[in-house]
């Protein structure tokens, strides 16, 4: 794995025939955000129809760029036929290698080569007959599929899965992909391209996830801020009692008598006590005054208190 990071680093961080091509007159694009990947190769093709100048812009990793950028070097100086007959496996030797669930970039490229040759020529059959998806996911047509499987000599499912996405998603088109491969594998042995003893038979693949899926109403989900689904670390912490007031040493300890019991005085029986009070006082302060003027007969007889 970092012997093949250390082969595409220089290519992926500085890419060759990078960036637009204004003089262009033969443009190809292949791939979408959707599909995780997408290249446009851009070519200047002369009167006499070699190709004097490549470029291209790709979106992806570092295997698209890298693919991307082989594709355009290996076209440059090519007559329009020599371009044709340039292959996936040729872009991916160009690369310096792709691992297996790579290679889809190096189909990428190539089939972004055969629509450039097309606009170049005029001819739009190439585009039409994708223009139906066997994977509605991707968007992978199904003459991509079958181009794909007999170009490149493809045997198995996860091989199909690995040069075309097709597949790779939700499997839905499992069963459609299946038979595809099945028929074009049958022919290909007519043909003499493959031995019988490797042709794919339905059935031979294990299910795909689409397959195993559970069937029937989807339970509820479930509310992740309830107080009792929440995950513990979302949960509020519980809050715990003030901490009572440590006793002062020494001092006494006087129990009041809880609100509303029959020893609480209510506000009526607190203002007679203060009433009461007040009388005392006034007393006391007239006894006081009255003993202290008695020395005084002008003053004590000019002063009179109330009983």
């Amino acid at each position: 794995m970092l012997r093949e990071l250390d082969r595409i680093e220089e290519p992926f961080t500085t890419p060759a025939n990078a960036g637009p091509l204004p003089q262009a007159n033969a443009v190809g694009s292949f791939g979408s955000i959707r599909w995780g990947d997408a290249v446009k190769l851009m070519l200047r093709v002369e009167p006499s129809g070699r190709i004097a100048e490549a470029s291209f812009q790709a979106f992806g990793g570092s295997s698209a760029i890298t693919t991307s950028s082989a594709a355009a070097r290996i076209v440059t100086g090519k007559t329009l036929d020599e371009a044709a007959a340039v292959t996936a496996a040729d872009i991916a030797e160009s690369a310096g290698g792709l691992p297996r669930h790579r290679m889809y970039c190096a189909v990428m490229n190539y089939e972004a080569l055969q629509r450039a040759i097309a606009d170049y020529r005029g001819d739009k059959s190439l585009a039409e007959a994708d223009s139906a998806p066997a994977c509605k996911c991707l968007g992978v047509g199904q003459m991509l599929i079958e181009r794909t499987i007999r170009f490149n000599r493809l045997t198995s499912l996860d091989e199909v899965t690995d040069y075309t996405k097709a597949a790779s998603s939700c499997s839905s088109c499992f069963k459609q992909v299946e038979t595809l491969l099945a028929r074009v594998n049958a022919e290909m042995v007519e043909d003499g391209l493959i031995e019988p003893a490797k042709a794919y038979r339905p059935g031979s693949s294990p299910q795909r996830a689409i397959d195993l899926k559970p069937t029937g109403a989807p339970a509820p989900a479930a509310n992740i801020f309830a107080a009792k689904a929440a995950p513990a670390h979302l949960r509020a912490a519980p809050k715990s009692p003030p901490p009572k007031p440590a006793p002062v040493p020494g001092a006494a300890q006087v129990d009041a008598p809880p609100q509303g019991s029959a020893d609480h005085r209510g506000d009526r029986g607190d203002a007679a006590a203060s009433a009461a009070r007040r009388r005392r006082f006034a007393s006391s302060s007239a006894s006081t005054a009255t003993s202290s003027m008695s020395g005084c007969p002008a003053i004590a007889s000019a002063v009179s208190y109330p009983r």
